[in-house]
């Protein structure tokens, strides 16, 4: 029995005895220490640590006056009335063994569970929690935890409680003092600015809100603390009386206040008293019962997005399938604006509002402005824009798409933009997105490794210039990288649910169209194209225009007979992490998934391969068509892994036809993703009920897009996108467009292009909406590597950190394939039955040809194609340089190659941030298997692929995915140690 203190309280109680006689009987309680608090985590500082726990429910019947953490050795102590508790004067590099007590006027309960913790110097600043806090009378104050990892529009986390005289003081943690707050500050579901005030309390940032209204949900943002930054933010909805991530108040909530009315406010009924009065009593009970029933409204949401003067050209110009970058007059026309639309229709032009763009002739301010994309906080945005234009006929200069970010975007603020710091200047940069460390991605056509005598690159169909690939920016210090090098152009990156950055990547590896035009006429050749002898400043021009791959567009011969030609031209959904590792097509999803049918065999004799694909072996029932694919692709915030875009042709249509949706979350195989229709689907060059563009889906579930009432594919019709609401419709099945949400944007221009006068009067362009809404920034786990190439580092005692940083150091990946013999079941297109001659062999039940592989032979992407004016084409090259010098000797292979091992294995080492392809070979360097799809590998990067081709499930043999130890990673790990270091 737990000892009695000397703390008196007295309770009357009411009993109807036997005979009807009310009896009152009155006694004397003695209060009690709390019950026991309950342990959380610890987090380590710089002498110090931090003491999470749970606060007792049972207070001993008095209020808890604080907790105490204790840390052993030395028992060093502090209190703190919430948690966590600071504990400081602790050594660095001791481990510490800690406790918590909770403590009232009759003493101290008995001490938690211990949690261990060793403080270290040089920790960063970190974030470790947010919470919304409360002080109920002389109960103390109460702690929300915020969920900070759920954006505004999701299921936030709920403050019950109202705000009273003070407001609501919304605490951000950090593991260090904070002596000053920078430029905190609130947004609604609106982006409107919240009234806030910023304090610092020890280890915390304090934020004070006021006159926020019930209901409202609010995103609050600490940029910086003692003038770091910092970049916290975290959002939540007031709803008084509602229930942690409920927002409504019910039944079970009056019930609760009912339970424990009467009773002191404690951590187990915090929550039910709602005027923080100390207690839960009748007045709480009556609040949350008027509240029942109530159902906050859903985050409400602005639309950013750009218009823009029509531009009706479909080559190399702003609403094209590909060039789309360039800045030119006659590739993008000025006069267009960045534009905010909020929910009751209210319309701003932001650029006008900072000082930016003109009406009528344009000139030196003259802009157009593209792809914006809202900052996880909600309360910025980054886009492109060009600004300047010719000021008088004839007049040629050089404008380029930069990069900018937009602030102010709540109702009665005004603009700010400014020019983003340290990107490439003199080249173009468009399509950027924030990344969840607030690095800048984008597209841009700056030449893979910045040498200016590379630029443009051009592409391997029209040999127009385009994009190189995606970038990865750090605006502080201007730290660069090329995420991925794509010879023909990637498009559109966004960042998925999943941390995955996906884009759509036009997949066009084949031999140059315009040389085979200038073989045909050797004699006066119409495009002019050559090879020079490297990439280097200066390099020879040579009097060639030999390419060794792929194989040729036109059929051609080998030893294993007539080779069909072979040509692509596919825009297909592509991913890559936020690193530029492991990139791929989402979920390895391919053409036979995609674009199934009728797909020719490369080998014409082999009997046992097939011009078409086995179409039982995927649940996609819808193909898209061969020469496009898919376009403006966007994951659906409503259904994570669910991804809208639009399903186009090449040319002709600016983009724009059916919206389609794709199932693509991580964990659904290739052979299970489908693609369906959302609007009516096409016929032909015709869309009926006309064409879209920018598919949007909102938090909320509903969808938008740009949408044109022409049903042609032509482009002289499509003078009128607007951005319009779709509705679905249930006897259709599909969602047909509304009325247009702006009514119209009008503008008249003028400009000179440069030695035309031309002009523009009417309804602009209404292109590229993005929804204004914080939302959550996702996190992906670093892969590790697998388990078979781990057991060989191992079995090797090869350090893996010490061999990706040897990596780094040289500029090289290591690519790993487990066994070449094994192929996906579906392709039945290139030669299945392989065999390493006196090693491993895969063959398919049912015979047919089988082909001895010897060699894996390596191509990089080398920009040596030349043409007439400025600009390289990259050409598929052998393996060479610094990455061929370092890897085993493969004497008797062709350029480039490294021998596969007896299991099937294969391991080498490639340059990094460079396209990459490769082909299997026999023993006399025939092709056996060509890939025909370029792949870029990071610095340090440790690539593994089970097989070439891998299995989506299967391999030809119905096989799963090899798991063996490849012993070609061990060869080279052994030549690797004697390497000079």
């Amino acid at each position: 029995m737990l000892a009695m203190k000397n703390t008196l309280a007295i309770c009357r109680l009411f009993a109807i005895a036997t005979a009807g006689i009310s009896l009152l009987l009155s006694f004397q309680a003695v209060a009690q220490v709390p019950g026991i608090p309950q342990i959380g985590s610890a987090v380590a500082g710089d002498t110090r640590a931090f003491i999470f726990f749970q606060a007792p429910s049972n207070t001993g019947g008095s209020p808890i006056s604080g907790h105490t953490a204790t840390c052993n050795p030395g028992a060093i102590s502090a209190t703190s009335a919430t948690a966590p508790i600071a504990v400081t004067g602790l050594a660095n590099g001791t481990g510490y063994s800690c406790a918590v007590t909770a403590n009232n006027a009759s003493g101290s309960s008995a001490a938690s569970g211990n949690v261990s913790v060793t403080p270290q110097a040089g920790v960063p600043v970190t974030l470790i929690g947010v919470v919304s806090r409360k002080t109920h009378a002389a109960s103390g104050p109460f702690d929300v935890v915020i969920d900070r990892n759920v954006a505004i529009g999701g299921a936030v986390s709920v403050e019950p409680r109202a705000a009273g005289g003070n407001g609501h003081d919304i605490v951000f943690q950090f593991n260090t003092p904070v002596n000053t707050v920078d430029n905190a500050g609130a947004v609604d579901d609106t982006s409107a600015t919240v009234a806030s005030s910023a304090t610092a309390s020890g280890h915390e940032a304090v934020v004070t809100l006021t006159g926020v209204a019930d209901k409202k949900r609010v995103t609050v943002s600490v940029p910086g603390i003692n003038s770091a930054p910092v970049n916290a933010s975290a959002s939540l909805q007031f709803m008084l009386g509602g229930r942690q991530n409920a927002a409504s108040a019910g039944a079970i909530d009056v019930s609760l206040a009912k339970t424990y009315s009467g009773h002191i406010t404690s951590a187990a009924n915090f929550r039910q008293d709602v005027n923080t009065s100390g207690s839960v009593n009748a007045a709480d009970v009556a609040a949350i019962k008027s509240r029942t029933g109530i159902v906050p409204p859903p985050a409400a949401s602005a639309i950013m997005f750009v218009t823009q003067v029509p531009t009706l050209s479909d080559f190399a110009a702003r609403a094209s399938t590909f060039a789309n970058h360039g800045a030119t007059m006659d590739q993008v026309a000025r006069g267009g604006d960045l534009m905010i639309r909020y929910d009751d229709g209210t319309l701003r032009n932001l650029t006008k509002e900072a000082g930016f763009g003109m009406e009528g002739f344009q000139g030196a301010n003259a802009i157009a402005v593209r792809e914006p994309a809202v900052h996880w906080s909600g309360t910025k945005a980054v886009f492109s824009m060009v600004v300047g234009a010719p000021t008088q006929q004839y007049q040629v200069k050089t404008f380029y798409w930069q990069l900018y970010e937009v602030t102010n975007l709540g109702k009665g603020q005004t603009a700010v933009i400014t020019k983003v710091p340290n990107q490439p200047t003199t080249y173009n940069n468009i399509s950027p997105i924030y990344a969840t460390d607030d690095r800048i991605l984008f597209t841009s056509d700056r030449p893979r490794d910045g040498q200016a005598h590379l630029y443009p690159q051009r592409d391997e169909y029209e040999s127009t210039a385009t994009v190189t690939g995606i970038w990865s920016l750090n605006p502080a210090n201007g730290d660069l990288f090329l995420m991925n090098h794509a010879p023909s152009g990637a498009f559109s990156p966004t960042i998925d649910s999943f941390g995955r950055v996906v884009f759509i990547r036009w997949d066009h590896l084949q031999q140059d169209q315009q040389a085979d035009a200038d073989r045909a006429s050797p004699g006066a050749p119409p495009n002019g194209s050559f090879n020079y002898a490297s990439e280097a400043p200066g390099a020879a021009a040579l009097n060639t225009r030999d390419e060794v791959y792929p194989e040729t567009r036109a059929n051609s011969t080998s030893v294993f007979g007539p080779v069909r030609g072979y040509t692509s031209n596919f825009f297909t959904p592509w991913q890559i992490n936020e690193d530029g590792t492991d990139e791929e097509t989402l979920n390895h999803i391919g053409r036979h998934e995609l674009a199934f049918g009728y797909l020719e065999k490369s080998f014409i004799n082999d009997g046992a391969m097939s011009d078409y694909t086995n179409d039982s072996l995927h649940a996609n029932a819808k193909s898209t068509r061969m020469d496009g694919g898919m376009f403006h692709m966007r994951e659906d915030p409503a259904n994570p892994g669910t991804y809208l875009a639009i399903s186009a042709r090449e040319f002709g249509s600016l983009t724009s036809d059916q919206i389609v949706k794709l199932t693509g979350a991580p964990n659904v195989n290739a052979e299970g993703m489908v693609l369906s229709n959302v609007t009516a689907p096409g016929n032909g060059l015709q869309s009926p009920g006309g064409r879209y563009r920018n598919p949007l889906p909102l938090t909320s579930g509903a969808l938008i897009a740009t949408h044109s009432p022409a049903t042609s594919a032509t482009v002289s019709l499509l003078t009128d996108f607007r951005l319009k609401p779709l509705t679905f419709n249930s006897t259709s099945g599909f969602y047909e467009p509304g009325a247009s949400l702006t009514g119209g944007i009008s503008k008249s221009v003028t400009w000179w292009s440069p030695d035309n006068a031309r002009s523009f009067n009417g309804v602009l362009w209404e292109l590229e909406a993005v929804e204004v809404v914080a939302s959550t920034r996702p996190t992906k786990p670093a892969p590790a590597l697998e388990a078979p190439e781990s057991a060989v580092f191992a079995e090797e005692s090869v350090d893996q950190n010490a061999f990706r940083a040897w990596l780094r150091n040289n500029d090289l990946a290591l690519i790993v394939t487990r066994n070449q013999t094994t192929r996906d079941r579906a392709d039945l297109q290139q030669p299945f039955n392989l065999r390493v001659p006196g090693g491993v062999q895969t063959l398919k039940p049912g015979g047919g040809t089988v082909y001895n592989i010897s060699h894996f032979q390596i191509f990089q992407g080398d920009m040596i194609r030349g043409y007439p004016g400025a600009g390289r084409r990259v050409l598929a090259q052998p393996l060479h340089g610094n990455a061929a010098s370092k890897n085993i000797p493969n004497p008797g292979g062709p350029a480039g190659s490294v021998k596969i091992a007896a299991d099937g294995s294969t391991a080498a080492f490639v340059p990094a941030r460079r396209a990459l392809a490769w082909q299997s070979t026999d023993a006399a360097g025939n092709a056996v298997v060509r890939e025909r799809v370029w792949v870029t590998a990071q610095p340090g990067e440790v690539r593994v692929c089970a097989s070439c081709h891998g299995a989506n499930s299967k391999d030809q043999a119905g096989n799963n995915s090899p798991t063996n130890k490849p012993e070609a990673l061990r060869e080279l790990l052994r030549a690797w140690k004697l390497l000079p270091p």
